[in-house]
């Protein structure tokens, strides 16, 4: 008898254990499968075609903005596409907004972007039951081309230290060593006033501005940087464009 009794209560023991062991995989599992917890997501909203609402999560990129359904599983609703890439869209993100902009009872797309260098962008779509979303240049606001990367590509010297700056035409840079290392790099803003590099990773920015001989000049610590030909090892080469 007892030992039926011993026998009786480790096998209820054994099941409860299974059963807390079920209960806590099958938490993680739903918690990991969920991507709106990745980080993604910039922004939320509802939008509203022949009569329909759905609401949709957003997510940006340099080139696009996408829109997913509000659910566990990453499910794509729309897009729009830029008219132009931006290097610093997930970092200048201010807003999004679908609301009717020309009266026709469906949603249409506003995105606003607030860059660090205090210019502002303004996006807008509007709704066609045929093309989608139509990018409206006239409706929209973009900075003045008063600078480009192209303006600053080549190779930048900060004297007396080993560190070198490379900016390329395609809006990103490298800080590198004599040796070829890279160092940091990222992608940047730039206008006539400066450049604004933003560091991938970290998400950290610093502007360099542009002085009246052209040289750059760190707004952190007033360090020069210097046009220059190649770095102390050379190799460093003649082409910025990063042609593929």
């Amino acid at each position: 008898m007892k030992n039926r009794w011993k026998n009786t209560a480790f096998f209820a023991q054994v099941m409860v254990l299974c059963l807390c062991l079920a209960a806590c995989g099958n938490s993680d599992d739903v918690a990991g499968d969920d991507w709106r917890t990745t980080g993604m997501v910039v922004d939320s909203g509802t939008i509203t075609h022949d009569g329909d609402s759905v609401d949709v999560l957003v997510t940006v990129s340099e080139s696009s903005a996408a829109f997913y359904r509000d659910i566990p599983e990453q499910v794509l609703f729309d897009s729009v596409a830029f008219p132009m890439d931006i290097p610093d869209a997930e970092q200048a993100f201010h807003s999004i907004s679908f609301d009717d902009l020309d009266g026709d009872g469906e949603s249409d797309v506003w995105v606003s972007f607030l860059h660090e260098n205090g210019d502002a962008t303004d996006l807008v779509w509007i709704w066609d039951p045929e093309e989608r979303y139509v990018y409206r240049e006239d409706l929209s606001a973009i900075p003045a081309d008063e600078g480009s990367p192209s303006d600053y590509a080549g190779l930048w010297e900060y004297t007396n230290e080993n560190l070198w700056l490379r900016i390329y035409e395609d809006a990103t840079w490298e800080f590198v060593n004599d040796q070829e290392d890279v160092i940091e790099y990222g992608t940047l803003w730039a206008d006539e006033n400066g450049v604004t590099l933003h560091f991938d990773g970290s998400g950290d920015t610093l502007q360099l501005d542009r002085s009246v001989s052209g040289d750059l000049i760190n707004s952190v610590n007033g360090d020069m940087l210097f046009p220059a030909e190649s770095n102390r090892q050379g190799g460093i080469g003649d082409e910025y464009g990063r042609e593929e």
